[in-house]
């Protein structure tokens, strides 16, 4: 079943057949109705279940890249005494992966560690990303890459669940914390 768009006499959701819905046959529709606070609608499935939809203004969505996604995956990798933090060598051995040299990374470091106690916590290191990827700089993007690519420039699926997995507990963690559980 394939929802097609919004009903616009009724401001619910409406479904129709896709079409890999066997031999053609009719569904029923997945019917929307809104729930009374205006801000989400109760949506029935063809199963007869059914679940509450929050509507939101597509145009105060932004895209969050990916980098900043898996930030806190990024810190774990980087973290080689495991203390859920980085230190100043942490974070230049963990730059100079995509060739960032020793004094940069320490001018970095300095931007990110906003506490100045020596350790860039998670949420420094997080907002340390977002800062530095809304300037305008790839540095983070390629720190991923390096993380989660092959020899070839492409997604090696391997490395990449090796790298989920190992930052998993804090990126878990933080989205609870944040209120964007994943």
């Amino acid at each position: 079943m394939a929802i097609s768009g919004i009903n616009s006499a009724s401001g619910g959701y409406s479904a129709a057949p896709s079409n890999n819905d066997s031999a053609g046959a009719a569904k029923p529709a997945v019917t929307s109705t809104p729930s009374g606070d205006g801000k989400s609608s109760i949506v029935t499935l063809s199963d007869g279940s059914s679940m509450n939809v929050i509507e939101r203004d597509a145009s105060a969505l932004k895209a969050t890249p990916l980098a900043v996604l898996r930030s806190p995956e990024m810190l774990v990798a980087g973290d080689g005494n495991q203390d859920q933090q980085i230190d100043a060598d942490e974070f230049g051995k963990q730059l100079a992966r995509i060739g960032v040299s020793a004094d940069d990374a320490k001018k970095l470091f300095a931007t990110f560690d906003a506490s100045g106690d020596g350790k860039v916590s998670p949420d420094e290191y997080i907002q340390g990303v977002k800062d530095s990827i809304a300037s305008g700089n790839d540095l983070f993007k390629n720190l991923l890459n390096s993380y989660i690519n092959g020899d070839d420039g492409h997604l090696d699926l391997n490395a990449y669940a090796a790298f989920m997995q190992k930052g998993k507990e804090l990126a878990a963690q933080y989205a609870k914390q944040s209120g964007n559980e994943r």
